[in-house]
């Protein structure tokens, strides 16, 4: 896997609970069992990723890294050009806590399945999960 193809993959797993919570909080009371399965299935998809990240990272040498400038202040009196670079990157302990925060994520959603089986606001409570995942 290239170093872009991971990058890309981690940004994809950041952004997939933010989409289940779009998702639920706007339809999640017309889906079947009131979006419960979307919500889990997004965070078994993001588990399955994650492994991939991991199995791939195993055999880089070099972290995968993107930068981009985020704020350009120009050239300030004393300080000089000032600029403040925002990036992401996918190193091998990257790699192990993004399967462990999914993993763990993933279950607890598997688990509230169970535990809050005819709540009043059941939807809701896997939307706001899904935004705590993000």
């Amino acid at each position: 896997m290239t170093p872009e193809t991971m990058l890309q993959l981690a940004i994809a797993v950041l952004l997939l609970p933010l989409l289940s919570f779009t998702v639920l909080v706007f339809i999640g009371k017309r889906l079947p069992r009131q979006g419960d399965w979307f919500g889990a299935a997004i965070l078994t998809a993001c588990l399955g990723i994650s492994l991939s990240i991991l199995f791939s990272s195993l055999g880089m040498e070099e972290p995968a890294v993107l930068n981009f400038p985020w704020v350009d202040f120009g050239t300030l009196p004393v300080l000089g050009h000032l600029t403040m670079q925002l990036g992401i990157a996918v190193d091998h302990l990257t790699a192990i806590m993004l399967v462990v925060v999914t993993l763990v994520s993933t279950l607890v959603h598997f688990f509230s399945i169970g535990y809050m089986h005819g709540d009043v606001r059941y939807s809701r409570y896997f939307a706001y999960l899904g935004i705590f995942t993000f």
